[in-house]
């Protein structure tokens, strides 16, 4: 998805995207519930708030994330914990 596909989905402007994205820049809490409360974007709040799935609530990793794992979403069914690896 591009960021500004993102800012029409959530409302979050391209410039704070790319601040976050590129420059590493703090989420501030308000701008990540516009993110997570989307319905395309609510499964994978706990990914993103706790690290942690639950695929019994819905709640996965996306396909490729930065944590080193690259599973498709229909993998994921699991919660154990899998190796990461090493960058």
């Amino acid at each position: 998805m591009s960021r500004r596909e993102m800012e029409e989905v959530t409302g979050v402007s391209q410039y704070n995207l790319k601040n976050y994205e590129i420059l590493g820049r703090m989420i501030p809490g308000e701008t990540l519930l516009l993110i997570l409360n989307h319905p395309r974007f609510r499964k994978y709040s706990d990914w993103v708030m706790f690290n942690q799935t639950n695929a019994a609530t819905g709640q996965i990793a996306p396909p490729l994330s930065l944590d080193g794992f690259f599973d498709s979403e229909g993998d994921q069914v699991s919660t154990e914990t899998n190796q990461k690896s090493p960058r």
